[in-house]
């Protein structure tokens, strides 16, 4: 039987519960959903849960089990071989081979991914960047990575991007690999319908997003239903969308241009089509650009994603009409 292709810099797993659907892990894995499903039919390798749609849902201990074994197999194991080994003796087994691309399996610090991830947006490798940050989200929970990798390389990108010692072409690479992986952490992740709501976009004329993109896992994190809308949206579709949904609170991210003259009466138009009780939160490093009108609009500004949370945290707890 031919070995199922894999990321061999992938080994652990774990990601924000109730759990990631296929599309994810075979994403993160290497592993393609056929192999996947042939892994738990007939090897019972992991058994992940059912939505009521019957969808798969893999827990942080099942994907990080299944990178274990793409891993193993690898290594020239045969499934049969490993597939119902115990957790301890396969980890064990996969130790053995030793570091991987420079990379310590046990690692479970963010900065010991953020130099190879940054060597691998300079050298435009799209399969590298992929596997640092698989391996990241498999050996570290996702604040961490979050806070102490995505971040700091996304700083460090636009930085180096703005400086001319990274082309667009870098900027535009790093940035797809890490929507994708970010995109499949808001889709796999949503708690049940009884959890508070809140809207994320970018208003209009604002086109990144992964600032957004990075707030909708924090308030997942948080327990809150994040639904995405993406990037360049007009006031009135938020506003319309925050009345279908009930959408306890709205999160924008305003990264660049810090100068829109057509900014301001958005985000007016935009607190004049909310409901009197729904949240008005924007973040992002064009913020202090449009601090007047955003005290006007009642909106709050959080500086981080530390303080998005924390404010997630009081109008949940805290604040009875929010939760209506």
């Amino acid at each position: 039987m031919s070995q199922p292709h894999c990321h061999s810099r992938g080994v652990n797993a774990s990601h924000p519960k109730p759990g990631l659907p296929i599309r994810a892990v075979s994403q993160i894995t290497g592993l393609s959903a056929h192999v996947l499903r042939v892994w738990e039919r007939r090897y019972g390798a992991v058994q992940p849960t059912r939505t009521p749609g019957n969808r798969r849902l893999y827990s942080p201990h099942q994907v990080k089990r299944l990178q274990l074994l793409c891993r193993a197999t690898h290594l020239g194991f045969a499934i049969g071989q490993v597939a119902s080994l115990p957790a301890a003796e396969l980890e064990g087994l996969v130790a053995e081979a030793g570091p991987i691309d420079g990379l310590l399996l046990d690692a479970r610090e963010p900065h010991a991914f953020l130099s190879a991830a940054q060597r691998a947006t300079q050298g435009l490798d799209p399969g590298d960047l992929a596997g640092v940050l698989g391996q990241a989200f498999g050996a570290i929970e996702v604040p961490a990575v979050l806070h102490g990798l995505v971040v700091p390389l996304l700083h460090w990108v636009g930085d180096r991007w703005e400086d001319g010692s990274l082309s667009i072409a870098h900027e535009h690479m790093a940035s797809a690999i890490v929507r994708t992986f970010l995109g499949g952490l808001v889709t796999g992740s949503q708690p049940d319908s009884a959890a508070p709501c809140i809207l994320m976009a970018t208003p209009s004329g604002q086109l990144h997003e992964l600032g957004t993109l990075l707030a909708a896992i924090a308030a997942l994190q948080e327990g809150w239903r994040a639904v995405y809308f993406g990037p360049d949206l007009p006031a009135q579709q938020i506003a319309d969308a925050a009345h279908r949904r009930k959408a306890h609170a709205v999160a924008l991210g305003i990264t660049y241009p810090s100068d829109d003259p057509r900014l301001p009466a958005e985000l007016r138009r935009l607190r004049q089509g909310l409901p009197d009780a729904t949240h008005l939160l924007v973040g992002g490093r064009a913020v202090t650009a449009y601090g007047r009108v955003l005290e006007e609009v009642g909106a709050q500004a959080p500086a981080d994603l530390l303080e998005f949370t924390g404010r997630l945290a009081h109008i949940s707890g805290g604040d009875p009409k929010a939760m209506e």
